[in-house]
């Protein structure tokens, strides 16, 4: 009761009965403080006696002399006492139109119980080379599988990749099988990958008598993931991928302080740590 009879004899220059002038002066003291407390917090709209109506955020009063609002967030105007017909706190109006100004948040949406899905994803993996030293490749990866219910999902993999020294790109076929742990929101998620790796672009194919073959991958780790639209979702991969080769070329050996020509074979295989992120449509 004491807020709003300060407002009201704080700014309404309307009151001319005798009674209000008592008013005025037993609460001279009180309402200074009440005014000067709501600056800095409140919004206010002002009509003025020509009928002109501003709204904007107090930054001053000077009882009798004048009302500073903030206007367009960068422009201070400073009104005149005399020319205000009444002045008004607007906290709850304004609120109410930024929350209609913000978009809301885009609801979860339930993970597919069953049907078919592809997915797409890309990443840098990172690991080391045949010598042990580290380096970063290109990969990318799709896939198209079964949903049996929310948690159990296989699919079919075919990706591209890079290793690096020596220097092989390959086309990786397999099979993926990824657990969800929950229906809806975000969900952590674990997956164990396997399959064949065959060699692309390779270092050794200097000449006609080198070759090289492809080898067996391994792929286990986990993720999280979250799905806002009925048919999309994405996800973000953490995991290990071991990746073999075996190649056979000419060359020599040492034996007894000189060379001999002989076939070598390698077993050629790579270590890496695998970040992707992707996205799935069912």
């Amino acid at each position: 009761m004491y807020s709003k009879l300060t407002k009201f004899l704080c700014f309404s220059d309307r009151v001319t009965s005798p009674l209000s002038h008592i008013l005025l002066i037993l609460f001279s003291l009180g309402f200074s403080a009440n005014c000067i407390g709501q600056e800095a917090h409140n919004y206010a709209r002002v009509e003025l006696k020509s009928g002109i109506v501003i709204e904007g955020k107090v930054v001053k009063i000077e009882y009798q002399k004048q009302v500073d609002l903030l206007i367009n967030q960068t422009d201070t105007m400073e009104v005149p006492w005399d020319d205000i017909a009444s002045l008004n706190f607007i906290d709850k109006e304004i609120k109410k139109r930024a929350e209609q100004l913000v978009k809301p948040r885009k609801p979860n949406v339930p993970f597919s119980n069953s049907g078919n899905y592809f997915q797409f994803d890309f990443g840098i993996p990172l690991g080391r080379d045949y010598w042990g030293d580290p380096v970063a490749g290109g990969a990318v990866s799709m896939g198209y599988g079964k949903t049996f219910n929310y948690q159990h999902n296989l699919g079919v993999t075919l990706g591209y990749e890079g290793y690096l020294w020596p220097d092989i790109t390959v086309l990786p076929v397999g099979l993926e099988y990824f657990g969800r742990l929950k229906e809806q929101d975000r969900s952590w998620f674990y997956f164990f990958g396997t399959g064949y790796g065959f060699p692309h672009v390779s270092g050794y194919d200097w000449n006609d008598n080198s070759k090289l073959t492809g080898g067996m991958f391994f792929n286990p780790g986990f993720g999280i993931t979250n799905k806002r639209h009925a048919t999309r979702s994405w996800y973000l991969k953490f995991g290990y991928k071991y990746q073999s080769f075996k190649s056979e070329y000419d060359g020599y050996v040492w034996e007894f302080q000189s060379q001999r020509p002989a076939r070598i074979k390698e077993n050629i295989f790579y270590h890496r740590v695998d970040i992707r992120l992707g996205y799935r449509f069912d």
